[in-house]
């Protein structure tokens, strides 16, 4: 009896430690800003690598959950998503991760190759970012007929509300308090 309640805890901890894996997963595909779509999507082709029978995934802007099954197991975890983003290249990234699993991944080798994505350094510095966050502000207010003073008043409020949103960001703060400092600021500036 003993060596069976051990090895239905073995397979229980297997079952957590995929899920874990792969929430963590699909919560760096979402920070990243993919879509809930492509998230299920991928998650779902690991989650057959991982040998789960069965994964219901529910997506929100501040989480992520999953329900799995293998054999008589079932396991459910929440995960919470950081501060959205916009990183195409680390989707990419994500997606072909997701897209070259084989059946027989292990968890640890999915936690391992989400280490190395997570420790790859950004292409671009938060002022190359917030330089071309600008010009595109610059560009709608010229597209939307504003006039020269309204087009340069655009380029430095939306430049300064990418760089104040980075830096607030890197520690961590609440999104949506971030969010709204970043709302007021760049008002501020425009109408400044």
């Amino acid at each position: 009896m003993a060596d069976d309640q051990r090895s239905a805890t073995a397979g229980r901890t297997d079952l957590d430690a995929a899920l874990d894996v792969l929430l963590r997963f699909g919560a760096a595909m979402m920070h990243a800003g993919d879509t809930a779509f492509r998230v299920r999507a991928a998650m779902a082709l690991l989650a057959r690598a991982l040998a789960i029978e069965t994964l219901a995934v529910q997506v929100t802007i501040g989480g992520i959950s999953a329900t799995a099954r293998r054999g008589g197991e079932t396991a459910t975890l929440v995960r919470e998503i950081g501060p959205p983003g916009i990183d195409a290249q680390r989707i990419v990234s994500l997606e072909k991760l997701a897209q070259a699993s084989r059946p027989g991944l292990t968890a640890r080798e999915l936690a391992a190759a989400l280490d190395t994505l997570e420790q790859a350094r950004p292409h671009y510095p938060i002022v190359v970012v917030a330089g071309a966050i600008g010009l595109a502000s610059a560009s709608f207010s010229y597209l939307n007929g504003g006039d020269a003073l309204g087009i340069v008043a655009a380029a430095i409020a939306g430049g300064a509300r990418q760089a104040v949103r980075a830096l607030l960001f890197s520690r961590r703060l609440n999104q949506f308090a971030v969010t709204a400092v970043c709302a007021v600021l760049t008002a501020g500036l425009y109408c400044a």
